[in-house]
């Protein structure tokens, strides 16, 4: 299977470590946005979803994929800088923080009379899909296509 230029271009970055962290974080944003939008599309097509349903509007999945991936990336911009063990600990937060965006989603389920009224399992099923989406992405680019290096952790007194 042969590699796009694109791929190429960001595995010599990589190598040389010419790649930079706000480079990974746009290229970041940027696929989990796209992958949402394209998951959202395949929900639509095979469930029953209602298109009055806010969440689920091309517009707030773009919005809150932008702002979630953002803090994403601040978070391991931080540990990166902080943590010999960046991409162990980061992991970890990234999996605690989808679990924690999951409980508004397990909320509505639980009592839909305070939240949305006629929200049904499908449309939640899909909000939580796509909290997963971005969470993988996130986690898998940030943490390989700009690992931490030795001088992060050790340079800054890190010792996680």
């Amino acid at each position: 299977m042969e590699q796009t230029t694109l791929q190429n271009e960001l595995r010599g970055m990589q190598r040389t470590g010419s790649i930079s962290l706000w480079l990974v974080s746009l290229l970041t944003i940027i696929a989990a946005t796209i992958a949402n939008l394209i998951v959202r599309a395949i929900a639509f097509a095979l469930l029953p979803l209602s298109t009055t349903f806010e969440p689920l509007a091309w517009q707030s999945v773009i919005l809150m994929t932008v702002v979630g991936v953002v803090l994403a990336c601040g978070v391991y911009a931080l540990v990166r800088r902080f943590s010999r063990r960046a991409v162990r600990v980061y992991t970890v937060i990234a999996v605690i923080a989808l679990f924690i965006s999951l409980i508004p989603d397990v909320l509505i389920l639980s009592d839909p009379i305070a939240f949305e009224a006629d929200t049904t399992i499908p449309e939640v099923a899909a909000m939580m899909g796509l909290h997963g989406v971005a969470a993988i992405v996130s986690i898998i680019m940030l943490t390989r296509l700009a690992p931490p290096t030795q001088k992060h952790a050790s340079s800054h007194g890190g010792n996680h």
